[in-house]
């Protein structure tokens, strides 16, 4: 069975927090780029995600590698439905039988998955918030602080939980 809890935490000092969440998020990201770069397998990226987020203990680390992994193999899916969908836009733009109107909305939005195929990217933090930041509505750091507020841990039923992280 799978418990997901969502919460907040309220505290005079998070600063250890805050700073094992920047640390978890950049082990996350750098996971990803590994998957996505430099082909990497897990046990690789685990290995070097430990020495280079060294402030990390295995398990947070192992978790931020998984779930940089899980993140890049969403992305790779995302990636196939896009080429799919284009594919199928390109043979109904080749039908005769289509308004000019529906035609010229078919075109836009094809422009749109082409760029998306040779321009592919992963947002962290959020595309509405990658957005918002790049329309002034919020500012960079408000960004960053969006972007790196979040930890994930596993628990096994074995050990009551996750050892690191507990709900009190």
């Amino acid at each position: 069975m799978i418990q997901v809890i969502h919460g907040e935490i309220w505290a005079e000092d998070l600063t250890e927090l805050n700073q094992l969440m920047l640390d978890y998020q950049s082990c996350l990201r750098f996971a990803c780029c590994r998957f996505s770069k430099d082909k990497m397998e897990f046990n690789d990226v685990r290995r070097v995600a430990k020495i280079k987020f060294s402030r990390l203990n295995s398990r947070q680390s192992t978790d931020a590698v998984l779930e940089g992994q899980t993140n890049y193999k969403v992305f790779l899916v995302h990636q196939k439905e896009l080429l799919e969908t284009k594919l199928d836009l390109e043979k109904e733009l080749k039908n005769k039988k289509i308004s000019p109107r529906k035609k010229i909305k078919l075109q836009k939005r094809l422009k749109k998955i082409k760029y998306k195929l040779k321009n592919p990217r992963i947002i962290f933090g959020g595309q509405e918030a990658w957005n918002d930041l790049k329309s002034g509505k919020i500012t960079k750091k408000q960004w960053l602080d969006h972007r790196n507020s979040q930890i994930y841990a596993r628990g096994e039923k074995s050990r009551s939980g996750n050892v690191n992280i507990r709900v009190v």
